[in-house]
């Protein structure tokens, strides 16, 4: 019995394990790790232009850059216009179109399109109204029809809003679309 071997530095096959509980908190720390990384990938592709729409602290380019004047970056609006409802052409005020409509509009980050159509809220409403009203219902049905609409939306809303000002209406969507 005196010559069976103690565990220690000269006979490591004698060396407990390590111990279970190590195991488990290596586990842990490696699925925590993992869970963290991937939702910053997550939030980086699902919110790419969070850092993009801030624009850089005045005279953070120094010397001659900063003297100039920078272009300003283009910004993407999403804009909801109010609810429209105009009768249809045709029908004798027996049938009528309502509408809910947004707007997508890229224009420059000086320009202020939420103020812009604030301030002219009722000269678009009227040309809704107008465009509408001379619908029949049958111009009004299916997807091309519809497409069509959305395009005239635009180039009218188009000119009517951005004659002056740089922007353009890049899409229409239709929030609801009833014809009665």
């Amino acid at each position: 019995m005196a010559d069976a071997k103690a565990p220690g530095p000269e006979n490591p096959a004698a060396a407990p394990p390590p111990p279970k509980r190590k195991r488990g908190v290596l586990l842990v720390t490696g699925l925590l790790l993992f869970t963290v990384g991937a939702a910053f990938l997550t939030a980086a592709l699902v919110f790419p232009a969070a850092h993009a729409a801030t624009p850089p602290a005045e005279g953070a380019g120094g010397g001659a850059e900063g003297a100039t004047a920078q272009k300003p970056t283009e910004v993407e609006t999403l804009y909801e216009l109010e609810e429209v409802l105009a009768n249809i052409a045709g029908a004798a005020g027996t049938r009528y179109l309502k509408i809910e409509i947004a707007l997508l509009i890229r224009s420059p980050s000086d320009v202020k399109v939420a103020d812009l159509l604030q301030q002219r809220r009722p000269v678009v409403k009227d040309c809704l109204i107008t465009l509408f009203s001379g619908k029949t219902i049958e111009s009004v049905e299916g997807r091309e029809n519809k497409e069509q609409i959305r395009m005239e939306i635009r180039d009218e809303l188009q000119r009517l809003l951005f004659s002056n000002v740089k922007g353009k209406i890049e899409r229409v969507f239709f929030k609801s679309f009833l014809s009665q």
